[in-house]
């Protein structure tokens, strides 16, 4: 638009000149880039790699066990008892058999969500450094584990 030009804001089948009409957010904006599937819950390895923050650098390559929620192409939800702080810049190693393919995949936690019930807590994983050939691997996987379960997981 030229310099100078009035701005039109098409709203609703009317406009506005030179007037910006708030609009209400209704829903939230998805942040991630993939679709990501529910699963039945998968059994995995952790494996603490990398911290922002030296003082938890005792935790590196500390294991534990988490179960898999759901997952794309992009990244993954878990559940754990494991409690570590997200503020911290960690990766992790994530071990998991799905769809009879074993993965070994890298990850950033961007999230933290704890639970009131229970004692589980869960962390949002964005895959980081993935290869062509986990990529493909993982997306053969979802598209099976999809085709297979239409209409039985909801």
């Amino acid at each position: 638009m030229p310099p100078g030009q009035p701005c039109i804001l098409w709203i609703g089948g009317g406009y506005s000149k030179n007037n910006l009409n708030i609009v209400k957010k209704t829903s939230p904006i998805e942040k991630r880039n993939s679709y990501r599937i529910n699963l039945p819950k998968i059994e995995s390895t952790f494996t603490l790699m990398e911290f922002g923050n030296s003082s938890i650098g005792k935790l590196k390559n500390r294991n534990f066990n988490g179960v898999i929620e759901d997952l794309s192409i992009g990244g993954l939800k878990f559940l754990t008892s494991f409690e570590f702080p997200v503020k911290y810049n960690i990766i992790i190693k994530i071990n998991f058999t799905f769809y009879g393919e074993l993965f070994d995949l890298k990850g950033k936690i961007m999230r933290r969500e704890d639970y009131i019930k229970g004692k589980s807590i869960s962390y949002g994983v964005q895959f980081v450094d993935l290869s062509v050939k986990d990529i493909t691997r993982l997306n053969l996987a979802i598209h099976n584990f999809q085709v297979e379960n239409r209409g039985k997981i909801g």
